[in-house]
Order: structure tokens, then C-alpha cells, then sequence
């Protein structure tokens, strides 16, 4: 590994070595002396004009360039300027070059709002700038991005699976509601564009299998920015969402301070039922009951400054915090019954939740600008500290006095540690060439603790399920791509490697596994812009997923007293082969994928004397191959519209199942007039496969009602979500030993008043960054 490291490095020093033979630096000014951003940089052969080298000015009008020629012309120019020519030679401090205005520039030309272009591996749709859509949350506009589609859990999906979240560049990586809460005081007047990543490369985490969406922030507002939110949603029957959040930014041209809070209360309910059917007696078990949420408590908060060093380094420093309270009441009835359907066992079990999860991270980001072609180097730190407890307290009673009830009482007590250092060395040519090398260290150190406790003669006395166990991980990657742009053609070629060190080890037991392995990530990426604005692009990638932190140990987790789960430390990460095709012209795209996935991890259910076990396990190969094609336009001055189609194949090649499945989404947005619009949106999905689980299919229809007042810092929002109350769950699977079908309805039908207060200085700054966690571990808490 540090072989390959070396080697990377040494051909980047070589390679800047026969750049940098000769060099000339200088400041472009115009008139009035002051500097000019961005202005082109080129350095022509005298004898025949070919190009030798460039740049461009940074923020203060600075330049530096190199040639391995002793005479070449050197050529400043920029848009709105006349182009300046002068020979260059020994001179090598040009001092100050003054370009005058073209006053026969009469016009400007403004980019189109809200196209969507495919430019090198990334299709990037530059985010309206509309005063209706200025406080809509980064959530709603990614309901109207091609390709991407959202679901009633703010679960942001591409081809069906879950895409990683980046901030200019730098992983996000939450998940669940604490990605979606994040996202939501995320405004869309904050955003200049999002850039949509189907393959994947060589600086992506192994672990990343989806699709990654990078959101690049506009530059802040100087001096301050204050939005405050509030909604309601009511899902009828006394239950209710109250989410309540505020967000204050403050900058100045060489720092940036920003604070953010958020605080939810929830009163939910979901309804359940299911059922096994013993192949060999023909007995049914069934239980059906509903989930009460007696209280859900969420508190997040972050905390961070970015700072300006000088004109090439900038740091930030990012504090996040999470605090999460829920409590859970379980009713629960129970029926075991013959071949016949006659009871054999009929009770009632009762259960109630005490969760409690805390989560503090802390981050350092740090870059490096090299030249003014974009080359830099970065730095991030991260350490993030997750404890989550849960006290579990199970009762059952039976009608038969044969059978006595049971009182148990469960503490998990979990403490995860995560330490990650990444460098990354990214350097550009004018030549087009783009040379990227990087190194990153994961360290994880997780403590499980699972109290286990029965009522006997009045008193709690320990089990045989209280288990202790510990488990450590060591991750080091090194990584490298090389991509080059010749004319309209775009290649670039990545290998990944990743080294992980683990160890399993039961205290309670006395045993331990461990291990380690290396895995090799290659990937490639072409692209051609062909005729009539058509282009074609091909991808290769191999990714691999390593089992969540939550399975790996020897728990005992009793369910009811039929039912348990039980923990593996013996699973092994997935390995992912991923190919695509995709055409593309205009507001069309078509792709082309297939996915081929090794030891797949699947939870299996077995029966043992009436006692149904689950344990996730490696179960064979899968397969996915799929067409998908995506259309959007806007059809009038008022109407836009997104179209999702699919159609794909998923198989498990060792069991012989497989289910073909067809998926369509539609989302409308009618602009009434500059302050009100209408959003109409749904989807639909015939039954699927999802692991060894057939799943019925689903379809769901949405409306908001949108409405600005004072000059768009009031927003208004009417939202009618599961118009039809159409979402639930529903299943099926076929065991070794028994047939098992599930049925589930959460609260999804509601109506939601969504209300946001913007105050905000009129001041323009430079552009800044959030400092984003850059740890690939913390969604395996």
C-alpha cells in the first residue's frame, strides 16, 4: 500500500518538475487599478502559437506560470476586456498588467435558470434562483431535479437505493431523520448548483454503492442572515409532527460564523401483523398489534467558523451535536394455532421503549491552493463520539394456565468511537489533464453491553442472554485517478485500495475473531459528445459493504417470547460490481446498468421448538439489471415537468428468485403568479424484490400549496401528503422451515402548515464552505 502511495507521489513530483523550469508571475488590473478574478493566462509558443501553458488570475489579480521554452508570448484576456499580447522572455516579474474595457461590448449573456447538463462524469442542474423557490428547503428542490426522486421519509433515491450526500464536495454522512432535518435548514437561495454522480470513482468512499449527489453552495451574504421555520403536520386521531428551527449566518470577507438549531416533537402510531407458517406441523403464528410513540425528543445543533488564512488557505472548525429521546409502548397479541386453526396458544405481551441516542462531532477542514487552475490541497479531521441506551421491558400472559407469562427486563448500553484523518492532493494542467491522489485513515472502537434480566420469585435475576463484547476496526485507503478532456471526449481511470483490520471480541464468551484484507476498487468513466447534442458515456466500478457495527456481536435480543434476534460476528463485507451505458440529448437521458453483488448480507428466519430465530447472514449472489429514462422540460411559462421511468430485474442467483418490477414517477409545478405555485407529484412501483422478501406494490399522490408575502421573507406552505393513504407495507418470504408474510401502516396521510421568516443584510462576500464530516462509518451506528 505505502508502495503505491510512494510511487503516486513521485510521479506528481516528477511531472510539476518538467512544468516548472521557468516562471512568470504578475497582476492583472483594469484601469482603476482594480484586480480582475478569472482572467485568462496563456503563454504561446512564438514560433507557431501553439499553446505551452496557462492559468488564471485568483481574487487579488495575481498570476504564476511556467514554460520549458526560453521565448514565448504571453496573452491576457478576459470577458468585457480588451486582450493584451506581450513577449515574454528573461523578465520574469511582469508587475501590473492593465487591460482596458471593450466598449464595444453591448450585450450580456445571461445562463438559462435551471438547465441540466452533462459535463465531464457528473450531470449538474444549476438550481433556480426564482423568488418563489428562495426559502423552499434543499428537500423540495430535489423533488424537481432530474433523475432523483423522494420518498414520504425524505429518503433521497436514484435506481430505488439511497444516495450519499455531499456539501461541496465533502461527505455528509447522515442518515435517516437527521439527514433530512439537516437538508431541510438547508435553504434553495443558498444553493448555485447540484451535481449527480452515477458511477463511481476512485475518491469515493469503498463503502459508497449509490449514486452521490454534491450540493455546491452560492457565495454568503455579508454581514447576517436569520430564518426562522416552524410546521405542524396533523395525521389525524391526535397525532402530530411539530418541528420548530432556526438557522443565523454571519460573515465578513475573510470569516464566517454560523449556528444552527433544531427541535422536533413527535405523536405517532403504526399498526402491524404477522405471520409464520411451520412447513412441518402446519402451525400458524401470529402476532398483531400497533406501536404507541409516547414521546419523541430531538434536539440537533451545529456550531462552526471558516476563516480566510490568506488568498490560498482556509480552515474551518465544525461542532454538531444530536440528542434523541424516544419512548415506545407495545401491544402486542399473540396466536399459535393448529392445522386446523384451532388455538393452541392464545396471550397478550406488552413491551415499552426508554431510547436515548447522544452524538457529538467535531471537524476540522483545511485547504490549500496551489495555482489558479484549480489545484489545491486538503486536509480533514474528524472524531465522532455515539452513545445509544435502551431500556426494554417485556411482560406476556396467557389464556392457559399451562403456559406462565414472563417479565424481562433489557438494557443495551453501546459507546462508538470514530477517529478519520483524510489528505487529498488534487492537481490540474492546462493541458486538461487532472492528476487526484489521496490517503485516509478510519479508526472505530465500539463497546457492546446487553443487560439481560428475568422475574423470578419477584426479583431480577441475570440470563443466559447478557452479553458483553467488543469491537474494533481499522480502515486505511489510498487512492488515485487520472482524467483528461480532449476536445468532446472525457476519460478518467481510478483504483482505490482499502486495507481493514478488525477484531470481534465476546467478553462474555471468552472467544474472539479477527482479521484483516485487502480490497483492490477500480473504476473507469468515458464520455463523447457526439452530433445534434447527443452524448454517450460508459462506467465501470467495484465497491464493497461492510456489515453495520449494530449486527456484529453475539447478542441475544428477545422480540417476545417466541421470537428473537440474534447478533453474527462472523458476517463479511458485500463486493459490488457496477456497469453502465447512458445516452443523453438535451432533456433526455437513458441509461443502461447492471449490478452484480457477492455475500450478500440477508436476515433468515428459523424455527426451533416453536421459537422463531432471526440472524442476518451471507447469503449467495444478487443480481439488478435495469433500463431507467428520465425527462424534463418545461412545457409553458407555468408548467414544468419531471418524468421517471424504470424498468429492471432483481434475482438472488443461488435461490433461483427473481421478480421483474416497473417504477414511475411524475412531478408537475404550476406557477400561478410570482409569489404562488402548486406542486403535484406521485409515484408508483409494481411488487418488488428486497432481499428474499416479496414486496407488494406501492403508489402514493402529493399537493403543495405554496405562498410568499412581504417581499419573500414570508413563506407560507400548505402540504397534503399520502393523498390516497396508500403507503404501507407488505411482504412475504419463503424460509427453510416456514412461509412468513408482514404487514405494516405507519402514519402517512397528513396535512402540514409549513411556515418560514426570513431576515437577512444586503451585503455580498466571498464564497465560503460548510465544513462537512468527512467519517464513512457513522451510518453503520
Amino acid at each position: 500500500m505505502f508502495k503505491i502511495i510512494q510511487f503516486i507521489l513521485f510521479t506528481l513530483i516528477a511531472t510539476n518538475f518538467l512544468y516548472a523550469q521557468s516562471t512568470f508571475e504578475g497582476k492583472v488590473v483594469n484601469i482603476e487599478n482594480a484586480p480582475i478574478e478569472y482572467a485568462n493566462i496563456v503563454l504561446l509558443n512564438e514560433s507557431d502559437s501553439s499553446i505551452v501553458n496557462g492559468t488564471f488570475s485568483d481574487s487579488t489579480g495575481f498570476f504564476k506560470v511556467s514554460s520549458n521554452l526560453p521565448n514565448v508570448i504571453l496573452q491576457v484576456s478576459s470577458v468585457g476586456y480588451l486582450t493584451k499580447t506581450m513577449k515574454v522572455d528573461n523578465t520574469h516579474n511582469l508587475g501590473e498588467l492593465v487591460l482596458s474595457f471593450d466598449q464595444k461590448l453591448k450585450e450580456v449573456v445571461v445562463r438559462d435558470q435551471n438547465i441540466f447538463e452533462k459535463k465531464e462524469d457528473k450531470f449538474i442542474f444549476h438550481v433556480s434562483d426564482s423568488p418563489l423557490e428562495k426559502e423552499s428547503s434543499s428537500i423540495e428542490m430535489l423533488q424537481k431535479i432530474p433523475m432523483i426522486w423522494v420518498d414520504h421519509n425524505n429518503q433521497i433515491l436514484l435506481r430505488q437505493e439511497a444516495v450519499t450526500i455531499l456539501i461541496n464536495g465533502r461527505r455528509l454522512n447522515l442518515k435517516g431523520d437527521a439527514l433530512s432535518e439537516y437538508l431541510n435548514s438547508l435553504l434553495t437561495k443558498d444553493i448555485d448548483r447540484v451535481e449527480i454522480q452515477t458511477n463511481n470513482s476512485a475518491e469515493n468512499d469503498g463503502d459508497i454503492t449509490g449514486s452521490v449527489i454534491n450540493i455546491v453552495l452560492k457565495k454568503e451574504s455579508a454581514g447576517y442572515n436569520l430564518n426562522l421555520k416552524t410546521y405542524y403536520s396533523t395525521y389525524f386521531n391526535n397525532l402530530y409532527d411539530l418541528n420548530n428551527s432556526m438557522s443565523f449566518n454571519y460573515a465578513k470577507s475573510k470569516w464566517q460564523f454560523y449556528f444552527t438549531l433544531g427541535l422536533v416533537n413527535e405523536l405517532g402510531k403504526e399498526d402491524y401483523k404477522s405471520n409464520f407458517l411451520i412447513k412441518e406441523s402446519l402451525e400458524n403464528q401470529t402476532t398483531e398489534g400497533y406501536y404507541d410513540h409516547k414521546i419523541n425528543n430531538n434536539v440537533n445543533s451545529r456550531l462552526g467558523t471558516i476563516f480566510k488564512i490568506s488568498p490560498k488557505q482556509e480552515a474551518g472548525l465544525e461542532f454538531y451535536i444530536k440528542d434523541d429521546n424516544l419512548g415506545l409502548n407495545n401491544n402486542n397479541n399473540l396466536l399459535i394455532s393448529d392445522v386446523n386453526n384451532i388455538p393452541k396458544v392464545e396471550g397478550k405481551t406488552y413491551s415499552t421503549y426508554d431510547i436515548s441516542t447522544q452524538m457529538v462531532d467535531f471537524i476540522l477542514n483545511y485547504s490549500f491552493k496551489l495555482d489558479t487552475l484549480g489545484s489545491k490541497v486538503t486536509f480533514v479531521g474528524d472524531y465522532i463520539n455515539h452513545t445509544y441506551n435502551n431500556d426494554l421491558f417485556n411482560s406476556s400472559e396467557y389464556d392457559s394456565p399451562e403456559y406462565d407469562g414472563v417479565e424481562d427486563l433489557n438494557k443495551s448500553n453501546n459507546l462508538t468511537e470514530m477517529y478519520s484523518i483524510q489528505s487529498d492532493l488534487n492537481k490540474k494542467f492546462i493541458s486538461g489533464l487532472n492528476l487526484l491522489v489521496g490517503i485516509k485513515h478510519l479508526s472505530t472502537l465500539r463497546d457492546n453491553v446487553l443487560d439481560s434480566k428475568t422475574v423470578i420469585d419477584g426479583q431480577f435475576v441475570p440470563n443466559e442472554r447478557t452479553n458483553h463484547s467488543k469491537n474494533k476496526e481499522y480502515i486505511n485507503s489510498a487512492y488515485t485517478s487520472i482524467s483528461y478532456s480532449l476536445g468532446e471526449n472525457y476519460i478518467k481511470i481510478g483504483l482505490r485500495g482499502e486495507h481493514t483490520q478488525f477484531e470481534n471480541n465476546d467478553l462474555t464468551n471468552s472467544s474472539k475473531v479477527n482479521g484483516s484484507y485487502l480490497t483492490w476498487l477500480p473504476s473507469i468513466y468515458y464520455s463523447s459528445k457526439l452530433k445534434n447534442d447527443i452524448s454517450i458515456s460508459l462506467s465501470y466500478s467495484k465497491r464493497l459493504t461492510r456489515p453495520s457495527f449494530r449486527i456484529l456481536n453475539n447478542n441475544v435480543n428477545k422480540i417476545n417470547d417466541y421470537r428473537y434476534d440474534i447478533g453474527n460476528p462472523n458476517l463479511t463485507p458485500e463486493l459490488l460490481d457496477k456497469y453502465e451505458f447512458t445516452l443523453s440529448k438535451r432533456n433526455h437521458n437513458l441509461s443502461f446498468y447492471f449490478n452484480h453483488k457477492k455475500d450478500v448480507i440477508t436476515g433468515l428466519w428459523s424455527m426451533e421448538n416453536d421459537i422463531a430465530v432471526h440472524q442476518n447472514v451471507n447469503n449467495g449472489t444478487t443480481q439488478q439489471y435495469g433500463v431507467e429514462y428520465n425527462y424534463n422540460k418545461k412545457i409553458t411559462e407555468w408548467w414544468k415537468i419531471k418524468l421517471i421511468g424504470e424498468l429492471f430485474e432483481r434475482k438472488i442467483v443461488n435461490q433461483n428468485l427473481n421478480q421483474a418490477t416497473a417504477f414511475f414517477y411524475m412531478y408537475n409545478g404550476f406557477s400561478l403568479n410570482k409569489t404562488m405555485s402548486i406542486d403535484l407529484f406521485g409515484n408508483y412501483m409494481s411488487p418488488f424484490l428486497s432481499g428474499t422478501y416479496f414486496n407488494a406494490e406501492n403508489y402514493s399522490l402529493n399537493l403543495i400549496i405554496k405562498k410568499s408575502f412581504l417581499n419573500n421573507k414570508l413563506n407560507t406552505r400548505l402540504y397534503l401528503t399520502d393523498i390516497l393513504n396508500s403507503i404501507r407495507v407488505r411482504n412475504e418470504s419463503e424460509f427453510q422451515d416456514s412461509y412468513f408474510d408482514f404487514y405494516q401502516k405507519k402514519n402517512t396521510r397528513s396535512i402540514v402548515l409549513w411556515l418560514s421568516y426570513t431576515i437577512n443584510s444586503k451585503n455580498k462576500s466571498s464564497k465560503k464552505k460548510r465544513n462537512i464530516s468527512n467519517n464513512q462509518n457513522k451510518h453503520r451506528l
